[in-house]
């Protein structure tokens, strides 16, 4: 949620919004997250679907390569594989940006961010949600 804010207010403020660019307030975005919510649900209900979460990819990146190159059945001991692998390491510095995909990647900063209010009114919203994801309430 709080990279959905912060992406769509970045994109805003530098005059090229975006799909969250919309997403001013915490309601707002809950209401905008609980619709991918139940997409995600859908997905990680099949068997064909190899879920990840962030936290385990900066925590431990290893073994979640390890499962994503069993997935798709790819050979780690590739080279070519293992320069992507590699590439996309957390903490690879990359022209200017830490990390390829994330602004800030800091896990637990919602904590910071939003008021204690506003994480009761999260987690109450996001309570069928969550625990399926791996996340304690």
């Amino acid at each position: 949620m709080l990279s959905a804010m912060d992406f769509g207010k970045r994109t805003l403020d530098k005059g090229h919004p975006n799909a969250f660019s919309h997403l001013t307030d915490v309601d707002m975005t809950l209401d905008f997250i609980l619709k991918y919510c139940v997409i995600w649900e859908s997905w990680v209900s099949r068997k064909s679907v190899l879920s990840a979460r962030y936290e385990d990819l900066l925590n431990d990146y290893d073994n979640e390569t390890t499962k994503l190159t069993d997935f798709i059945h790819l050979e780690k001991r590739n080279k070519l594989i293992n320069d992507v692998i590699e590439k996309y390491r957390p903490g690879q510095a990359r022209e200017g940006k830490d990390g390829l995909h994330f602004f800030k990647g800091q896990i637990g900063r919602f904590r910071e961010r939003f008021s204690l209010e506003e994480q009761k009114k999260i987690s109450d919203k996001l309570s069928k949600y969550l625990p399926k994801m791996g996340y304690d309430l």
